[in-house]
């Protein structure tokens, strides 16, 4: 089978490129029989392999942009005579002669636009992408939740297939031996919260300092760990961390690597989500593979991911996460708890998983079109 695939957002430090590299090393891994088309931004080295071709295109950003891009898979399709395409990031293509099949993450921009910055992406989100997908064969949902939105949203139903984020069990877990001096820089507390992520609106962790200032008050004091990248909107944030003068319990750390990651997972006291919306929620499964007790927001597909109420939170309820955070930092048993039940939990996502059910579907929409 000749596959091709959209590797636009390979390099972003994001879910989406997570999922983009994951999903493409273990497919050029697991059916080496394959040939893979990649469309990339620049050459990545890791995925150098006689199976594997990179046609460079480096310019998706924009509207336009994308739209011309839309335009250019369907003639790459035809150039290289693929049997499929897979846009791997919530594209989609025109004009292909091989049948398309596309990854929805989420449709943040659709219900949440007060989260977005431009009221054009909105639109493009209400109107247009919608009729985009109806040129996909299947439309791959990561999480129930997101297969919902697009049918309460869209109206699709039985072109919707869910097919689960995977998660690195390599990387995630309690057994790897780790430098634990590696953490040093950080001059780290005990017990500390953390968060991992892309830090914007959405992801809602003004929440998480009115729960802290709250706990300060019993004299409980917290340390919030903030790992990942400032994000549109993120200022607002920073400016309740002055407000509640909470500068000395906040530490933030910005990229870290793998190694620094796992051990930020590991060591810390308490996970914390308390996402407005997600797709998914990757670092939530890697925290759980990591033995950290987690704690999340009640909606999207957190509850899914977690599968017990116990660790969930109302979203906007100060006083339910104060009183969680004391309880998994001051209850043995409930900790004890958590951490066998979020290992359990992580090991059911996997990318081996993910890729070969990509795979099984590709060849359906394959079948499917040959019927027709």
């Amino acid at each position: 089978m000749k596959i091709g695939l959209d590797a636009s957002r390979i390099y972003l430090p994001t879910g989406e490129g997570t999922y983009t590299r994951e999903v493409i090393r273990h497919l050029i891994l697991l059916f080496p029989e394959d040939h893979f088309l990649l469309i990339i931004p620049k050459l990545y080295p890791e995925f150098i392999a006689p199976n594997v071709e990179q046609l460079i295109y480096p310019q998706v950003d924009g509207i336009r942009a994308r739209f011309r891009y839309a335009f250019q898979i369907g003639h790459i399709s035809k150039e290289h005579k693929l049997d499929i395409f897979h846009c791997l990031t919530n594209y989609a293509a025109f004009g292909a002669p091989c049948p398309i099949v596309c990854t929805v993450h989420d449709l943040a921009t659709l219900k949440y636009p007060e989260l977005r910055p431009s009221r054009v992406q909105w639109f493009i989100y209400r109107f247009i992408f919608p009729k985009i997908l109806r040129s996909a064969c299947f439309l791959f949902a990561i999480s129930k939740s997101t297969k919902q939105d697009l049918h309460e949203y869209y109206g699709f139903c039985d072109q919707v297939r869910v097919v689960h984020n995977g998660l690195d069990h390599s990387t995630f877990n309690t057994t790897q031996s780790l430098d634990c001096s590696a953490l040093d820089c950080f001059n780290l507390p005990e017990n500390y919260l953390l968060f991992v992520g892309y830090l914007s609106p959405k992801k809602n962790l003004e929440v998480i300092l009115r729960a802290m200032a709250k706990l300060n008050r019993t004299d409980l004091k917290t340390t919030l760990v903030v790992v990942g990248k400032r994000g549109y909107g993120s200022e607002s944030f920073f400016e309740l961390v002055d407000h509640l003068e909470l500068q000395n319990q906040v530490i933030e750390t910005g990229f870290v690597s793998n190694e620094q990651l796992v051990l930020l997972y590991r060591k810390a006291g308490l996970f914390v989500f308390p996402s407005i919306y997600e797709g998914f929620g990757l670092p939530v499964a890697e925290a759980m593979a990591c033995g950290t007790p987690v704690l999340v927001a009640d909606v999207g597909p957190l509850p899914e991911l977690v599968g017990d109420k116990r660790c969930l939170c109302s979203t906007h309820n100060v006083d339910e996460w104060a009183a969680g955070i004391q309880r998994a930092i001051s209850d043995n048993s409930y900790r004890e708890w958590t951490r066998a039940h979020g290992l359990t939990r992580a090991k059911l996502f996997s990318w081996k998983k993910t890729a070969k059910y990509l795979r099984s579907i590709y060849t359906e929409a394959i079948e499917k079109t040959r019927i027709k």
